[in-house]
C-alpha cells in the first residue's frame, strides 16, 4: 500500500496531535548511604620483665596497631591501673614512664596520657610502647604489677 503525499501529511499531523495531548510524568529515586565510624586497635603484650632494683630503660613492652575510619582522626588514651606505678605485694610503689610510637615524649601515667591523630588511620603499621623505670635499691622483695589500658575513640 502506497500513501499519497496528502495522506502521509495527514498521518504525521494526527500523530503530532496525539503526542501533544499526552501528559508527561516523571519521578525521582533518592540514593543515600552512610558509613559509621569504626575505630579499633590490636594490642600485643610482649611479656617484658622490668628490673625494679637496677632500673630499666627503653624496654619494649608492647605493640599497637590503630584503625579508625573517622575523617577527623582518633584519640588514644593510655591509663594505668595503679596510677603509673608497679605495685609490689607489700604495697611498695615503683613509678615508671611510657613512650609510644617512637616519640621522645616520656609520660608518667599518674594521669591519662592522650595521643591525638588528626586524620583517619586505616592502614597503619604496628607502633611500639616502651617503658623506662628508674633504679630503686629500696624496693621490697616480691612481685610487682601494673596494667596499662589503651582506649581508642573517634574524634
Amino acid at each position: 500500500m502506497t500513501l499519497s503525499r496528502p495522506a502521509l501529511l495527514s498521518l504525521v499531523a494526527l500523530a503530532g496531535l496525539m503526542s501533544a495531548g499526552q501528559v508527561a510524568a516523571q519521578g525521582t529515586v533518592r540514593l543515600a548511604g552512610s558509613v559509621n565510624p569504626n575505630c579499633n586497635l590490636q594490642v600485643q603484650d610482649l611479656g617484658a620483665t622490668l628490673n625494679i632494683t637496677g632500673g630499666s630503660t627503653l624496654v619494649r613492652v608492647g605493640s599497637i596497631r590503630e584503625y579508625c575510619n573517622d575523617k577527623d582522626g582518633l584519640t588514644l588514651t593510655f591509663t594505668s591501673s595503679n596510677g603509673g606505678a608497679l605495685v609490689g605485694e607489700s604495697g611498695f610503689r615503683a613509678g615508671y614512664s611510657i613512650s609510644y610510637a617512637g616519640t621522645s615524649n616520656w609520660q608518667a601515667l599518674s594521669v591519662p596520657y592522650v595521643v591525638t591523630r588528626n586524620n583517619k588511620q586505616t592502614n597503619e603499621p604496628w607502633r611500639d610502647l616502651y617503658v623506662s623505670l628508674p633504679a630503686n635499691a629500696q624496693a621490697h622483695a616480691g612481685s610487682y604489677r601494673d596494667t596499662v589500658t589503651v582506649t581508642i575513640a573517634a574524634r
